[in-house]
């Protein structure tokens, strides 16, 4: 999915805005993304805020001024069809070798019939190759709730302070209810999506706050968060609920502060450190679908030096992060995904594939 320089919606119906440093936060917020999957050092910290983070900056880009229509199908057309297509076809990939080999039984075909529909439901997703995918349904059904909410609810003063209650109180009870799926996950989330648009609401009057040395006090203070809070949002399961919380605004914050820093330059190497994290940014929901697929050529290049099969890779993420591998896996995460899916867009089939939605 392509996705252009963001632009964001104005406020008072003028003209629009274009804020260089959105672009780079989604850059480095993915690239975090792919650098914990990659198991390298320290990844245990991007757990406390890489997520919060995407959700902040979605709901920062929010568009107020679309009729629900129009939004609605929007997001069916950029995020639920590739979510769902993709997901589709890795689905059936999976059940065709043990179909043709005579392994699909029923309750085999049953339970891949079961995962097919609540991957329409945006609950699930194909989990062997495109487990990052959970985060396209879970930010698609955030959005269309967000946006039913705000056509909801009267105009006044204090809407979207409200708005942002609404998401935060189910969020604050999901920590402690469990629900089906990675439903948890997605209703803990909910609530940074309408924190960001309560954000860029404020911008004017916040974004003074967003100042390089208040980030690096930030972000050393997340660092000390770190040492000794853990979370896994997937299983619901935190060492400390309200330190996650807080390392997850302090590490959204500082991410943020060191993107309006990077955005700004417009000339030296911090220029080219803007121009690949903007890649990066532009192409994060490229990156979040292929990032998973394309480890197996380093996990296959893996078991090839050690002489064994390469089809071993077919049923491994990360077969070996040590020794620097964890380079390799992020290297090919991100620029592989990037070429991916400019493969999918070139030619006949680039057109094809356009015309429903999957790039």
């Amino acid at each position: 999915m392509e996705e252009k320089q963001v632009i964001t919606p104005s406020l008072s119906g003028g003209e629009r805005k274009r804020l260089d440093w959105l672009d780079v936060a989604k850059g480095l917020g993915i690239f975090l993304v792919v650098y914990g999957h990659a198991k390298a050092p320290r990844s245990i910290l991007v757990y406390l805020f890489h997520m919060p983070l995407f959700f902040l900056l979605s709901g920062f880009v929010h568009n107020s001024r679309d009729s629900l229509k129009d939004f609605v199908l929007k997001k069916i057309r950029s995020i639920y069809l590739p979510y769902v297509g993709w997901n589709t076809i890795f689905l059936i990939l999976r059940t065709l070798p043990k179909f043709f080999r005579g392994e699909a039984t029923e309750n085999y075909l049953r339970r891949q019939l079961e995962l097919w529909l609540k991957v329409l439901l945006t609950v699930e997703k194909e989990g062997a190759y495109l487990g990052a995918t959970w985060f396209l349904g879970a930010l698609f059904s955030v959005q269309i709730l967000y946006k039913l909410f705000e056509v909801s609810v009267k105009e006044g003063r204090y809407k979207y302070t409200l708005l942002f209650l609404l998401f935060a109180l189910p969020a604050l009870s999901s920590f402690y209810l469990p629900l089906p799926g990675f439903l948890n996950r997605t209703v803990i989330l909910s609530m940074f999506y309408p924190m960001g648009h309560l954000m860029r609401r404020n911008w004017e009057q916040l974004k003074d706050c967003f100042h390089p040395v208040t980030g690096l006090w930030a972000a050393l203070i997340f660092w000390w968060l770190g040492q000794s809070t853990r979370a896994n949002m997937g299983s619901n399961e935190y060492s400390n609920i309200g330190l996650f919380l807080i390392a997850a605004l302090l590490g959204s914050y500082a991410v943020i502060c060191l993107s309006m820093v990077i955005g700004r330059w417009q000339e030296g190497p911090v220029l080219g450190l803007k121009k690949v994290c903007s890649l990066f940014g532009r192409g994060s929901l490229d990156i979040v679908i292929w990032h998973f697929v394309l480890f197996r050529l380093v996990s296959g290049l893996q078991f090839w030096l050690e002489g064994k099969s390469v089809l071993n890779a077919l049923g491994v993420k990360v077969y070996e992060a040590g020794n620097g591998w964890w380079l390799a896996y992020l290297a090919v995460g991100l620029f592989g995904s990037l070429a991916l899916a400019r493969l999918l867009r070139a030619g006949p089939w680039g057109r094809a594939l356009k015309k429903i939605h999957l790039v």
